[in-house]
């Protein structure tokens, strides 16, 4: 059965329920579930320079408790909130990771929107806490969370940053400071 047979079934069983006598709330229930809806906000995910996520102590290949602090920036946002065109955001997390990945990494980032024209028009909370699974990367899951506050509050965001290092340069040497890019979702 093709697409355009499902599609033309459809429409007859609705027209024979249109011209039963069912009440109108009965008629109303979709055969059909609803397809899922797009993110509410996409946006791609860099680090600036001079102020990239630092961990203390710095990654090792053996996970250890560390801290997290430093600044991302989100750009080329695009979804059901044009006026969110890019963001600075600031974070402070903690929790076991390593050179390979992060386990139960939980922190609060502060994000603050910015229009097309570069103008500041909000700031959102950002609770991080993707749970104990492990991420494949130490910057993977660091913008995991929820928006707590501000646009798109309430929100799920998934996303994070992939290091430019690779994981046998950080075994060997140690990685104080995450940069790279991603890619973050919210919705």
């Amino acid at each position: 059965m093709n697409v355009t047979s499902i599609g033309a079934a459809a429409a007859g069983v609705m027209a024979v329920l249109s011209l039963t006598a069912v009440p109108a709330q009965a008629r109303t229930v979709p055969l059909l579930p609803a397809a899922p809806g797009p993110a509410t906000l996409a946006c791609d995910v860099g680090t600036p320079p001079g102020s990239p996520p630092a961990f203390v102590p710095a990654l090792r290949l053996m996970p250890a408790k560390v801290t997290v602090r430093g600044a991302l920036w989100l750009s080329g946002c695009r979804g059901s909130r044009p006026r969110l065109r890019s963001a600075w955001i600031t974070l402070r997390a903690a929790g076991q990771a390593s050179c390979a990945g992060t386990r139960g990494v939980r922190g609060v980032a502060t994000i603050t929107w910015y229009d097309a024209a570069g103008r500041p028009i909000g700031s959102s909370k950002l609770r991080t806490g993707g749970g104990d699974l492990a991420d494949r990367s130490a910057g993977g899951g660091l913008l995991t969370g929820t928006v707590t506050s501000g646009p798109l509050a309430g929100a799920r965001s998934r996303g994070g940053i992939t290091s430019s290092d690779s994981v046998l340069t950080c075994a060997i040497r140690g990685t104080g400071a995450i940069s790279g890019a991603g890619r973050i979702t919210f919705g």
